[in-house]
């Protein structure tokens, strides 16, 4: 098993390199080129001043790449080896919680999928916020193993730090944090010296950046946009099929279907997962949580409810997945729901590759 996933990674690898050379830039990514070829105290003074929507911890390192290679292939580069560590931790979560055999299967699974693909390739942090929320629950998941060792706590709170310098998104999920610890402690599961540690490191760790976020004067305009009825189903669309519902229609009706497919089983495999009660209270409180917590959130800046902020929970949209699928008996039943998700994915990867050269390319598949 230990070689199945060393060749799923090496698979993961082969997708996430073709067309990394010739891809052009998105619009976000432009912006990006352009921030991190700054000087570092231009870029900073932007990051802490100008470009309100992220911590600036991405920007630095993407910052030192390009200075120590002097060329933005290796910011792609960046992301893809985020992907493949992504894909990797998912497996270990998998494991954690279910079997090797479940493991395994996220793992090719999430090697496929074309919103982690898109990503994979992207110059901008989602691919290494994906990376840092996969490691923060596996870590969180050793954590709550080890709870009398003070190492794993504090191991916890760095990368919840980390995870807090990346993305804003952060905030929501160390919310979630907390109020599943406090389940813990109202169930005598866990003491309260032994939650508040992790939280206490990423809190002090994070004050300069929140002392930042806090004051800036984009916080005050108004939101941009109006929420919609069709933004919470448009995330678990793109969440299975990565590119835009327009982009498909024009290209190739039929790649619609893996959404349905997908969805029918991620929905199959959580009532499954609840049924037995395994994992359920960690996906109630890490998985629903932040949709609630992040519509209560963004009253005033209802843009950030949107999918982009929702991608590092792409692992654990897959896990229920692979769970399903490797619970089920009959085995040719199984290979047909892996080989039509796959393939139809792989349908929709050959699209993305057929525009990545095309300048603003990520306005057609809607990234």
């Amino acid at each position: 098993q230990s070689k199945l996933l060393v060749l799923i990674l090496i698979l993961a690898l082969v997708l996430r390199l073709h067309m990394l050379a010739e891809k052009a830039p998105g619009v976000d990514e432009a912006f990006q080129i352009d921030l991190i070829s700054r000087p570092a105290n231009e870029m900073m003074y932007i990051y802490l001043n100008v470009e309100p929507n992220n911590p600036p911890l991405h920007g630095l390192v993407t910052h030192v790449i390009f200075i120590l290679f002097g060329s933005y292939y290796f910011v792609k580069l960046f992301s893809v080896f985020c992907g493949l560590a992504s894909i990797f931790f998912c497996y270990k979560i998998g494991e954690k919680l279910f079997n090797k055999d479940t493991a395994l299967l996220a793992a090719a699974l999430l090697t496929f999928n074309p919103l982690h693909l898109f990503y994979s390739q992207h110059t901008r942090a989602y691919s290494m916020v994906i990376f840092l929320f996969s490691l923060l629950f596996y870590a969180l998941l050793i954590f709550l193993e080890n709870l009398k060792e003070r190492k794993y706590a504090i191991a916890l709170g760095l990368i919840a730090t980390l995870f807090l310098y990346t993305h804003y998104v952060a905030i929501i999920v160390l919310l979630c944090m907390v109020a599943f610890f406090a389940y813990l402690w109202r169930k005598n599961k866990i003491d309260i010296k032994s939650a508040l540690l992790p939280l206490v490191i990423a809190a002090i760790l994070f004050m300069p950046q929140a002392f930042v976020l806090a004051t800036h004067p984009a916080l005050q305009k108004n939101a941009i946009c109006e929420r919609s009825i069709f933004d919470f189903p448009y995330i678990f669309y793109k969440f299975a099929n990565g590119a835009n519902i327009s982009f498909l229609v024009s290209r190739f009706p039929l790649l619609l279907y893996p959404a349905l497919l997908v969805n029918a089983v991620f929905a199959l495999g959580l009532f499954k997962m609840f049924k037995e009660k395994i994992a359920s209270n960690l996906f109630l409180f890490f998985f629903f949580l932040p949709f609630l917590l992040i519509a209560l959130a963004t009253i005033k800046v209802s843009h950030f409810f949107y999918f982009r902020n929702f991608t590092y929970l792409l692992p654990l949209f897959i896990i229920p997945i692979a769970h399903y699928i490797t619970s089920l008996q009959n085995r040719y039943l199984k290979l047909a729901l892996v080989a039509s998700i796959v393939l139809g994915w792989l349908a929709i990867a050959v699209l993305y590759y057929s525009i990545v050269t095309v300048p603003d390319w990520n306005v057609y598949i809607g990234l």
